[in-house]
């Protein structure tokens, strides 16, 4: 029962000169573990000043990444529509060569007509599109 008095003693002190002013105990680590936490301990513990501005550069390259997708998404359909109107304009031309050769006796025809209202439709959607 003395050692067990001793040994209960000897806990106390050791805990109150390892207790800080806040009343929290520190821990008593083995030197090796104390030396590997001094090695991985040399970079600094990140702040949450550190977390806000990666959090902030982080939805700024979204942001951007955003911008410069649906900028590259306006310039294909820009592009595919002006590859859409290069081939109508092939067309057309091709039509209007079409129209210029109808014979004197079939110009009054309605079909005809309905070819020329064709491509009358055709330009103006052309036109409206550039």
């Amino acid at each position: 029962m003395d050692d067990k008095a001793r040994r209960a003693e000897e806990l106390l002190e050791e805990r109150s000169r390892n207790r800080k002013p806040n009343g929290h105990t520190t821990v008593d680590e083995d030197p090796a573990a104390a030396e590997r936490s001094a090695d991985a301990g040399s970079a600094p513990p990140v702040t949450a000043d550190e977390n806000l501005a990666a959090l902030q550069r982080m939805a700024a390259d979204f942001a951007n990444y955003r911008k410069r997708n649906d900028a590259e998404r306006a310039d294909f359909a820009r592009f595919a529509k002006a590859d859409l109107i290069a081939k109508l304009l092939d067309i057309l031309d091709a039509y209007d060569r079409a129209l210029a050769t109808i014979p004197e006796d079939l110009k009054s025809s309605s079909w005809v007509d309905g070819m020329w209202l064709i491509e009358r439709k055709l330009r103006s959607i052309l036109e409206a599109e550039g």
